[in-house]
């Protein structure tokens, strides 16, 4: 038992003085390996390149692979390093080193990054020059030549925009631009700051600047125009800074003390909507998002892919993560979300993609809607219109809505008509549904009951002792329609008495939807009988929209809606 509890110990002790080895030594430089879950840190003064997982523990990734390294990236799921003896390539999982190209001309590499097709750009900040290594023909060129008294230092691939980003090793250094493809030089700002080392970026745009000269690390908005915010200071060399984007956290080599710092950074990430999404006006719908050190935030909405912005509201509390939007007009199916920090804009999110708002679908019978008698085996236009519904399906009802028959189970919505041929089911409580063939909730029917009666014979078809107000025709219209009426013949009187006769003073008049007369189309003495009088609109003296037009005669009343459509 004693010797085991010796070995063990000296276990304990072997493996402790093992981790303990593992240290920093002018660190330059780092990544984050997304595939691994790990950061890779490489090393100046001896040339290993450490790992150290997300707990913390360190181990070598590479070690005694080169005499110094100094700026490294991660492309095509291999790591490049640039150093004294040029550009080195290591395997990602195993770390060992694959293939080494050398750079002529090269003096001294410092920084490294990678563009989206895998070419790898080296800053050179002795030999004044960029270098360029091509993925399609692993071939190493001269890239850029500046002048003699530019020292580029920090180098980043802003692919959006085609061009690299340069930060100098200079006293009141320049950042400049350098074209993906035709290498031109364009100058962004020049900045009161000295010795710049490192430049990254996060997800919403915003740079990241280090400073030899004020040991600080600074942050710059997407188009450099705002003063640099300070991020953080106290340092002895911030070199090469890293933004991991997928924990936001600014990876911070702090050379001459031989640390590196791993800062949480505040943030905002919207979860919905994110792209994809189609909310209809009028309803709620919930924005979701997560954040970091964030105390309030204000929302804002885009219909036009981001050219001009609304407010949704302009602070709401960060931590409750949510808020309730009742979606408003217009519809477009180019919508963004942005969620910004209310003390520092600088700090936000907005949808990955865009997402819809579109119109409620909307289903409105036209006919019949009540009134109307229609003959079994006759055929007679079903109407309605429709908003944003692609297929509908029609059912009516004998029963006043108890029991639904289908007519057609799908139709054109567009259309806006259906011929029917009246079935053998006579009934005075005649209804017709129509719904949304996609989304049933979105449905609507007669106002009131129509009548589906048994053919009348030839020798009572002349005789009509109702009133009866029909329904315009053609139904929407455009400029005129046709509306049809009966002033009913009286019943036989009973003998020995006199006749009856049912004429009188009829009104016909039409109103707009608020009720305010637009016209008369009738107002006189009629006799018993069926009338036909046409309504038409000349040289768009009316909008367009829904009228009612009222027939009124004695103690009879009655009205119907119209639709005018231009």
């Amino acid at each position: 038992m004693k010797r085991m509890i010796i070995i063990l110990l000296l276990y304990s002790f072997y493996s402790n003085s093992l981790n303990a080895q593992v240290t920093y030594n002018f660190p330059e430089s780092a990544v984050y390996d997304n595939q691994n879950n790990r950061y890779l840190i490489s090393n100046t003064g001896n040339g290993n390149i450490i790992a150290r997982d997300m707990n913390g523990n360190l181990s070598y990734f590479n070690q005694g692979g080169s005499t110094s390294i100094r700026g490294i990236t991660i492309s095509n799921n291999k790591l490049f390093a640039a150093g004294d003896e040029g550009i080195l390539v290591y395997d990602l999982t195993t770390g060992q080193k694959t293939n080494t190209y050398a750079i002529a001309g090269a003096i001294f590499p410092n920084d490294i990054t990678a563009d989206a097709s895998g070419n790898i750009y080296v800053s050179d900040n002795q030999a004044h020059k960029i270098f360029k290594w091509t993925a399609s023909n692993q071939q190493t060129t001269t890239f850029v030549t500046m002048d003699t008294t530019d020292e580029p230092n920090g180098i980043y691939c802003d692919q959006v925009n085609n061009r690299l980003i340069v930060v100098f090793w200079s006293v009141n250094s320049p950042i400049e631009a350098v074209d993906l493809t035709s290498g031109a030089i364009t100058s962004i700002i020049t900045t009161n700051l000295s010795y710049l080392d490192g430049i990254t970026r996060d997800n919403t745009g915003n740079f990241y600047i280090s400073s030899s000269g004020t040991n600080a690390v600074y942050k710059y908005d997407p188009n450099f125009i705002i003063e640099p915010i300070l991020v953080s200071s106290g340092y002895n060399g911030p070199a090469d800074i890293f933004y991991d984007n997928t924990n936001n956290v600014l990876v911070i080599p702090n050379m001459g003390a031989n640390t590196v710092e791993f800062r949480l950074m505040p943030y905002i990430n919207i979860v919905r909507p994110n792209g994809g999404e189609i909310w209809r006006i009028g309803s709620t719908q919930t924005i979701q998002w997560a954040s970091r050190d964030v105390t309030d935030v204000k929302l804002i909405y885009s219909t036009d892919n981001g050219y001009n912005w609304i407010t949704i509201i302009s602070s709401i509390d960060a931590s409750i993560g949510s808020y309730q939007w009742l979606i408003p007009d217009p519809p477009s199916a180019s919508c963004i979300v942005i969620i910004l920090d209310k003390s520092d804009p600088t700090i936000k999110d907005q949808s990955d993609f865009l997402f819809g708002i579109e119109l409620q679908p909307v289903v409105t019978v036209v006919k019949p809607d009540g009134g109307e008698v229609w003959d079994i085996g006759s055929s007679q236009v079903i109407q309605w219109t429709s908003t944003n519904v692609s297929d509908v399906t029609i059912e009516y009802s004998t029963n006043n809505g108890t029991n639904w028959i289908e007519i057609v189970n799908k139709t054109n919505a567009s259309v806006g008509t259906y011929q029917w041929t009246i079935p053998n089911t006579p009934s005075t409580n005649c209804l017709v549904k129509i719904f949304n063939f996609n989304e049933a909730a979105i449905k609507d029917q007669s106002d009131n009951v129509f009548k589906i009666q048994v053919p009348v014979s030839v020798e009572d078809e002349s005789i009509d002792h109702n009133f009866y107000l029909a329904q315009n025709y053609p139904n929407p219209f455009n400029p005129s329609t046709t509306i049809s009426y009966t002033i009913p013949t009286p019943p036989p009187a009973p003998p020995l008495s006199k006749g009856r006769d049912m004429g009188g003073v009829v009104t016909l008049k039409v109103y707009d939807i608020l009720g305010r007369e637009v016209a008369t189309l009738v107002n006189e003495y009629q006799l018993p009988g069926k009338y036909n009088v046409e309504f038409r609109i000349e040289n768009s003296e009316l909008s367009c929209g829904v009228y009612l037009y009222r027939l009124i005669t004695g103690n009879f009343s009655s009205a119907r809606k119209m639709i005018f459509m231009k």
